[in-house]
């Protein structure tokens, strides 16, 4: 089974059914090394458990690498050996470590985060949550064990506990990450999160003296660097680093400690000069700077020389997306593809006669509707029939934990003939839509994407570049707003997610009779029923 878009991480391989951890020694440390790769097993044969393990060990790791650089360069106090905890000494430590971790958010927020910056977050804070949460619920400390002794040596301890205090200290550890990764996610939902209130310096374990800088960080080392820190996806990875290569480039051949803010100010006028847009640049600014920000965080670089290099924008700025209106509906589902069931000679055939339909009453994704397969279109006895959108097929990636769902079809998908449409496809095993194939990042959706673009300029003259298959899912959730379905219910209904912590509680999938209430009162006014599948011409 392939690894997924959503659960690659260039440390997690699978070898038979398990799941390994895997990483490359780097080349300066070879020497306190018996090996050149550190490699070891993740103990889970579910690929979900293993990208969320693997995080934490590649934490875990860099940071043993970062205490190899220190204790090689410079030489250090003997560690403090710890045989004997307190609540003190307990609450001093989470603290530390709450404090630690909001004082680098801090930091990566000194420049106003752009777009890309916020993205790459999101992607991964809920995931991290969940693993916490249930770590919590079972009391199982595995996630974070290497973490702590490793944190506990950058703070100049070591531990030798009787196994019933490790325990607790490992227990108490976990509910302080918890808090963290929390604390974090709160401040990305706007909340007001002060480091000094929640862990004042008087709070703290005492620090260690003054770290040590890696002067000779080359450009890989400093990409590596940022992709080793979380997971990243494969089209993610391919952009920053080309953007990080033209940027090397452009300072001709000197190394990443060398680089000040004079550079990269030097960059950004040199791609504006290009003519590049204002958003684009800011784009490419804020991958430089979220790269940077690791090293950083990591003290392998002194400083960030993003820091302070700002794009001036236009002072109004169109929203990169819009729903569509209804007159423009009228113009799209209007067109002889849904008119006149005309699939025939068009590059991706019924698809293109579905997939809008599927996005307009499900709000759905553009990835999950092209990764539908045939079986996962399901019927509940009572209540009738649903899309289970899931990244449990071989190919198959959701964005997030609430992006596993159950979508219920809506009567007009039923009306314009879905089921007789699924039933004539001769692999009952394989995908809804065959004739969609996947790019270089396992994506089914990119071709039909940038066809479905085509359609709406070309033939049917819809100009406004903001209006694109996502404009769906826009004018979804508007809908859904304008008839008065409560929040959580479409947010279930389109996969996504909530900062509220009760929504955490309860079974893992909501439950199917709000949906299919929510899905009998959704409509559209004016937008003009599709020639039923039955009626195609042949």
């Amino acid at each position: 089974m392939k690894d997924d878009e959503m659960y690659r991480h260039p440390r997690l391989h699978k070898r038979g059914d398990t799941y390994y951890f895997r990483a490359k020694v780097p080349v300066d440390l070879i020497a306190c090394y018996p090996g050149a790769e550190i490699k070891f097993s993740l103990r889970t044969r579910d690929r979900q458990v293993a990208w969320q393990r693997v995080q934490i060990e590649s934490l875990r790791l860099d940071r043993e690498f970062d205490e190899r650089r220190k204790s090689a360069v410079q030489h250090t106090a003997p560690l403090t050996v710890i045989t004997s905890i307190d609540d003190e000494f307990i609450a001093k430590l989470k603290a530390s470590f709450l404090r630690d971790s909001l004082d680098c958010d801090t930091d990566l927020r000194t420049s106003p985060f752009g777009e890309v910056d916020y993205e790459l977050r999101q992607e991964h804070l809920e995931q991290q949550l969940a693993a916490l949460r249930q770590a919590n619920r079972t009391g199982d400390t595995s996630l974070i064990e290497g973490l702590l002794k490793v944190f506990l040596r950058s703070q100049g301890y070591e531990l030798r506990l009787p196994d019933r205090d490790y325990r607790r200290l490992s227990l108490a550890f976990l509910q302080g990450y918890t808090k963290t990764i929390q604390s974090i996610a709160l401040r990305d939902e706007g909340e007001l999160v002060e480091p000094e209130v929640l862990a004042p310096s008087s709070s703290l374990l005492p620090r260690p003296t003054a770290r040590p800088v890696l002067a000779q960080l080359t450009w890989d080392q400093l990409f590596e660097k940022w992709r080793n820190a979380t997971v990243r996806r494969a089209k993610t990875s391919d952009e920053f680093q080309r953007i990080l290569k033209a940027f090397e480039t452009f300072t001709r051949g000197i190394q990443p400690a060398e680089v000040g803010k004079r550079q990269v100010i030097d960059f950004r006028d040199h791609l504006l000069a290009e003519k590049q847009t204002s958003k684009t640049v800011d784009k490419k600014i804020s991958i430089l700077r979220t790269i940077f920000r690791v090293a950083v965080h990591d003290e392998l670089l002194p400083s960030d020389p993003t820091a302070g290099v700002l794009v001036a924008m236009p002072k109004t700025t169109k929203k990169p997306r819009a729903g569509f209106t209804s007159d423009e509906l009228g113009t799209i589902f209007g067109a002889a593809v849904f008119q006149r069931g005309a699939v025939a000679g068009r590059k991706f055939g019924p698809a293109e006669f579905w997939l809008p339909l599927i996005g307009l009453y499900t709000g759905a994704r553009i990835e999950e509707i092209a990764q539908l397969r045939v079986k996962e279109i399901r019927r509940h006895a009572a209540l009738g029939y649903f899309f289970h959108i899931t990244d449990e097929g071989e190919d198959s990636a959701v964005k997030n934990e609430s992006s596993r769902r159950r979508v219920p079809v809506h009567q007009r998908l039923l009306d314009a003939g879905l089921l007789a449409y699924a039933e004539s496809l001769p692999d009952q095993d394989g995908y809804l839509f065959p004739t969609l194939t996947p790019d270089k990042y396992q994506r089914r959706s990119s071709g039909f994407g940038k066809e479905f673009g085509k359609f709406l300029r070309d033939e049917l003259k819809i100009l406004d570049r903001r209006k694109v298959f996502h404009s769906f899912r826009h004018l979804f959730k508007h809908r859904c707003r304008e008839l008065g379905i409560s929040e959580d219910v479409h947010d279930a209904l389109t996969g996504h997610t909530s900062a509220s912590e009760a929504r955490s509680y309860g079974n893992d999938e909501y439950p199917l009779e709000p949906l299919f209430a929510a899905m009998a009162a959704f409509h559209f006014e004016g937008v003009p029923a599709p020639l039923s599948y039955a009626k195609w011409p042949k």
